[in-house]
């Protein structure tokens, strides 16, 4: 297939990297735009702005202001405050730096899936290491819950 293209090509700049895409386990069809999207639903109806948990979560992702205060330690672009998170796109990038710091392949032993990573927005980031407790417990359900919304 031949394409023709009339605007000029403008110049590489190789020393400005290009940002990667997240890589996420190939075990599953969906993308992590369609993970935020189930996390949204699941925490608050994607509902920009939920309070809940007695006021310590705020917006569509229920985000406590712990949760803020890492993603924006890791991404001090994000910038902002935590009020902030009423705002879904700005929330979005909370959520995005907060697996980024911490849904790595070297501190949880292997390629992060959205498993994972629902299992950190709900339980914290050091969830990996309670399996078999209450807490995991409690994120399993919630797992289930993503992964339903993921499949419709």
């Amino acid at each position: 297939m031949n394409i023709a293209f009339d605007a000029e090509i403008e110049e590489f700049d190789q020393t400005t990297p290009i940002a990667e895409p997240r890589t996420i386990s190939l075990e599953n069809k969906h993308n992590f735009d369609d993970f935020l999207r189930a996390i949204r639903i699941v925490e608050s109806n994607d509902t920009p702005m939920a309070i809940g948990d007695g006021g310590k979560a705020i917006g569509a992702y229920q985000i406590w202001k712990s949760y803020w205060k890492d993603a924006v330690g890791f991404d001090p672009s994000i910038g902002g405050c935590y009020e902030d998170c009423y705002n879904v796109d700005y929330a979005s990038r909370v959520v995005r730096a907060y697996m980024d710091r911490y849904a790595t392949a070297e501190r949880i032993g292997h390629e992060p899936t959205f498993e994972d990573m629902a299992r950190m927005h709900n339980g914290g980031c050091n969830i990996h290491k309670k399996k078999g407790t209450e807490a995991w417990n409690n994120t399993t359900n919630y797992w289930i819950k993503v992964q339903k919304q993921m499949n419709q």
